[in-house]
């Protein structure tokens, strides 16, 4: 019988793990893709349009030096995105386990209460300690990479005004 509830009270849990991995993945590929592009793509674009335009990069070349640098700045931030939004999933899939460990602690007391050998009370209290724990370290890598990620498109959004700047004051 308990091991029937268990199960119940693991089957939601398993789920949400499912749907969250799949939206977060596919959420966290989408925007890292997109910000590969932007940035790795301006690195090739702006130089070629500039040139294509006839803009001489003699005149302000500190401008069109920190227009590229801030779209490699921005590929470099992405890049580590993407490990932090690795190791969030990791520490997310760690948090499952541990909640699991948590119902099994709280299904075994209640199976067998008077079980004086058994030491439920204190393993679930460790395990809902872990959990906590989990969830800081989960939450420190989602935070990280969501910074890291709005970092690179910031480093874009200054790049690309730069580039603007260049073309305009070339053709002024």
């Amino acid at each position: 019988m308990w091991l029937q509830r268990w199960e119940m009270d693991l089957r939601p849990l398993h789920e949400a793990k499912e749907r969250s991995r799949e939206m977060a993945h596919a959420y966290t590929k989408a925007g890292i893709q997109m910000m590969f592009l932007l940035n790795g793509g301006a690195i090739i674009a702006f130089p070629t349009f500039a040139t294509m335009a006839g803009v001489k990069f003699t005149s302000h070349p500190y401008i069109a030096l920190s227009s590229i640098a801030l779209f490699v700045v921005g590929l470099v931030l992405i890049a580590v995105t993407t490990i932090y939004a690795y190791l969030s999933m990791d520490a997310d899939k760690a948090n499952i386990h541990q909640h699991s460990e948590v119902v099994k602690c709280r299904l075994n007391k209640e199976q067998d209460p008077q079980n004086k050998n058994a030491d439920w009370d204190q393993r679930r209290m460790d395990a809902e300690k872990e959990l906590s724990n989990q969830y800081q370290i989960a939450s420190g890598y989602r935070r990280m990479a969501t910074q890291l990620a709005i970092g690179s498109c910031v480093a874009f959004c200054i790049g690309a005004i730069l580039a603007a700047l260049v073309l305009a004051i070339a053709h002024t």
